[in-house]
């Protein structure tokens, strides 16, 4: 008798597992297209005449693959030239970032000659500077890059009250975690001189590792800037990065384009509420949860990256509001890029 309940009791717990296995599962992916990491690039300098490989070949270089990356403008050094490159660049999916408009030091530092600014300078370093960039590209620039990374909480403060998305003011040598933290503080690690182009690689490989958001900082190449490389080094990375994309690793974007991601998904959430009988999601539905964005006119877009796991047959289709949602089945997945505007997701199979 004994015997015969203890079978009774693993036959159960083997059902209610099986069972449970069936059940589908639904989650908002914490980066884009589902990747282990996401990656950003940023080249300081932009319009500076030592600088000059950011506009004769990293944009090249970079939408000829089709990596997007930020390049951070010192204004007051841009002439019309520059102006129209930054322009081109930003048609190529690239985004343009305040870096002052003298590249001076935020901080007092023995070492630098550039000289100092401080609050009295916030009208020209922040203010006009970011007018300049919006008069000649029609973009605010979204997020603030400080000079030699040398910054102070007024500085800060500053820009949270300017209505800016963000700033690199964070740790150096440090990967950001994949929930949204605070923008304004964004961690960061810099290429120096001599340190070997293999290390591109290997901080772009630690945030898919780590599971995190790596920035790395950059300056020019086949040029004057500090810690430039070459063409052949700064290929060589491009490469690994397009793998690592490939394979589905690594999302590569731009600062405002992960940190809108991750406001979107810290403002969403997502269910199934509706099945077949076999157990199959029939809709989806996103609710917006009560919280606040940030302005709305500096956020890329309104997508989500939706994950569905079941057993049994793929969709035939996947729509909202009769809009076709592209989807795809990766590892028994079915990830779908979904827009947080239209609520409800249907199923078809």
């Amino acid at each position: 008798m004994k015997n015969t309940l203890l079978l009774l009791c693993l036959y159960s717990v083997v059902s209610f597992a099986q069972a449970q296995s069936k059940i589908a599962q639904v989650y908002i992916a914490p980066f884009r297209h589902d990747a282990e990491g996401a990656y950003t690039l940023i080249h300081d300098d932009f319009g500076a005449q030592y600088a000059r490989g950011i506009e004769e070949y990293i944009d090249t270089m970079t939408y000829n693959r089709k990596l997007p990356i930020c390049f951070a403008a010192i204004t007051g050094e841009c002439d019309q030239e520059d102006w129209t490159k930054a322009k081109a660049m930003i048609a190529h999916g690239h985004q343009i970032l305040n870096h002052t408009m003298s590249h001076k030091c935020g901080q007092p530092q023995n070492w630098c000659t550039f000289g100092n600014w401080d609050e009295k300078d916030f009208p020209t370093e922040i203010d006009k500077s970011t007018e300049l960039i919006w008069k000649n590209t029609g973009k605010h620039p979204a997020f603030f890059i400080f000079p030699f990374d040398l910054s102070t909480d007024t500085m800060v403060n500053y820009l949270r009250a300017k209505h800016y998305l963000g700033a690199r003011a964070g740790k150096v040598n440090m990967l950001n975690d994949k929930k949204l933290n605070d923008p304004f503080l964004l961690n960061y690690t810099v290429f120096r001189p001599g340190e070997p182009h293999t290390a591109l690689n290997e901080f772009a490989d630690k945030a898919i590792q780590s599971k995190s958001w790596a920035i790395r900082v950059m300056h020019g190449i086949e040029d004057e800037s500090w810690a430039h490389i070459t063409a052949e080094e700064y290929a060589t990375h491009l490469n690994h990065l397009q793998r690592q994309i490939q394979n589905h690793k690594l999302w590569m974007a731009t600062l405002s384009d992960v940190v809108t991601y991750q406001y979107i998904k810290e403002t969403s959430d997502v269910a199934i509420t509706d099945e077949n009988k076999k157990g199959q999601a029939t809709q989806i539905t996103l609710e917006p949860l009560n919280a606040k964005l940030p302005d709305e006119k500096l956020l890329t877009n309104h997508s989500l990256t939706i994950v569905l796991t079941q057993t049994g047959s793929t969709p035939k289709s996947i729509t909202q509001e009769t809009q076709a949602v592209p989807f795809e089945v990766r590892d028994g997945k079915i990830i779908m890029e979904v827009n947080t505007l239209l609520h409800e997701i249907v199923l078809t199979y």
